[in-house]
């Protein structure tokens, strides 16, 4: 009797062990079910299209993602890409909105669509919305009406403009590594100056303000890419040029400053370091970095 008693005891214990498990601690704890899981690896291509935006492509060539938005089409920072692919790993939700719910949402979406070897693997669309305890995502199926709230809120990793998937590296070199250079104020004659032991000296120009010049180029930047810029329809725009010889390279690094008559800006810039690269620049942006005063005040050249 006793041990009937005892073993009665046990199995309440337990039972209640469960139900206080179950539904005291669990009770606080939203369900969440996975909605998404895809290998990051089988993925070769992203379209992310912004509210109101253009869709803009991602694909993977090789080692390297190259993005296209309408006809500019540019290598892009794989570190960007990633914030689009580790979330698709575990996408889960903690709910599903009910049809109240999804009436108040005004918000409009992001869609995004992952591809492999031009196959659909998923759609999807996420937009963002704010209570009392603060931001979350919510996820609906690009083919279907159900409208989830997210777990974690993922909106972040894909509101990113165009321009954070972009490098904007114009030119990159060590100083001390320039030997010899060419400077052309189009259409004028060639200006070339030569290093040695004492410095920087040329027979038509002053050369002390060198070495700073130097300077400047080291890992400098543009800020706006000029897609719809064409060199070659534009060769007769180029107003300045740079020809650097460096040491151990058996090709010049070239610099060249083309006059725009296309875009909102005044000059067009391209460096052969960075071939896919060209910026726009007003007087006081890159182009008074790379042209020296020298040359953008002739009556300096005359004195």
């Amino acid at each position: 009797m006793i041990f009937r008693f005892l073993l009665f005891l046990l199995l309440a214990g337990l039972a209640g062990g469960f139900w206080w498990y179950n539904y005291s601690e669990k009770a606080n704890k939203p369900l969440q079910t996975l909605l998404v899981e895809l290998e990051r690896e089988k993925v070769d291509a992203v379209e992310i299209q912004l509210p109101e935006k253009a869709a803009f492509l991602l694909k993977k060539t090789a080692d390297t993602w190259v993005g296209t938005q309408g006809n500019a089409s540019f290598r892009v920072k794989e570190e960007v890409v990633d914030s689009l692919l580790i979330p698709i790993s575990n996408i889960q939700t903690e709910r599903m909105l009910g049809d109240e719910e999804k009436a108040d949402v005004k918000t409009k979406p992001i869609k995004v669509a992952y591809f492999q070897k031009g196959a659909l693997l998923e759609a999807f669309e996420l937009r963002r919305i704010r209570d009392e305890k603060g931001w979350y995502t919510l996820f609906r199926f690009s083919d279907r009406p159900e409208l989830y709230k997210l777990s974690a809120d993922i909106w972040p990793f894909f509101d990113q403009p165009v321009k954070e998937y972009r490098y904007f590296e114009f030119v990159d070199l060590k100083p001390e590594s320039v030997l010899e250079l060419g400077l052309s104020p189009q259409p004028q004659a060639v200006f070339s100056l030569q290093k040695d032991s004492t410095g920087w000296h040329s027979k038509d120009i002053p050369a002390a303000w060198i070495p700073a010049w130097l300077e400047r180029l080291q890992g400098l930047q543009g800020e706006e890419h000029a897609d719809y810029f064409d060199p070659v329809a534009g060769s007769g725009l180029l107003s300045f040029s740079v020809d650097l010889r460096l040491e151990g390279e058996e090709e010049p690094l070239r610099i060249f400053v083309y006059r725009d008559t296309l875009g909102a800006s005044e000059f067009i810039l391209h460096c052969s370091q960075y071939p896919d690269h060209f910026f726009q620049s007003d007087s006081s942006g890159l182009y008074q970095l790379i042209v020296p005063e020298i040359f953008r005040d002739s009556s300096l050249i005359l004195e």
